[in-house]
């Protein structure tokens, strides 16, 4: 990879970490990957991050893109709800991301499978929380695209 910063104007990397809180949701993202962030929920979006265009995430000396692989950590408030999703999108072909939360009224509790193994579950039979019967509490909503610099450097 070439230096980048020989072609475009010197800024610092942008901090790969950010932190967000809103009405009791909390989320740790990486800004190279993560465009918006958004809880859908009784038919509202609301916004948790969202980039502003106008500032974009500043990647590295010597690098045109941004980390392949990254981490989102999500948590919800009571009941509370957390989900730790490792992210490989070396080709960046990931556009959306939407992950749905059970009601906690819909969690299955003293299954051997329930909270984080009901993506097994849904493997051996059960149906997928897929708005049915009033399942779905709220939905995560991941948009990717951020604006990068380079190539979208402010002049």
């Amino acid at each position: 990879m070439s230096d980048t910063r020989t072609t475009f104007p010197m800024h610092e990397p942008s901090n790969p970490t950010v932190i967000v809180e809103k009405d009791g949701y909390r989320a740790s993202l990486y800004p190279g990957f993560v465009r918006r962030l958004a809880v859908l929920k009784d038919g509202v979006e609301t916004d948790l991050y969202n980039q502003d265009p106008n500032v974009p995430f500043y990647l590295p000396p010597g690098s045109d893109k941004p980390w392949p692989s990254n981490v989102l950590e999500f948590s919800a408030p009571s009941p509370e709800r957390r989900i730790l999703l490792q992210i490989d999108d070396p080709g960046q072909a990931i556009g959306r991301i939407e992950v749905q939360f059970k009601k906690p009224e819909a969690v299955k509790p003293g299954s051997l499978l329930s909270g984080v193994g009901e993506a097994v579950e849904s493997l051996l039979g059960d149906p997928p929380c897929n708005g049915g019967e009033g399942e779905v509490d709220f939905t995560l909503v991941i948009e990717d695209a951020p604006v990068l610099c380079p190539p979208a450097c402010p002049t």
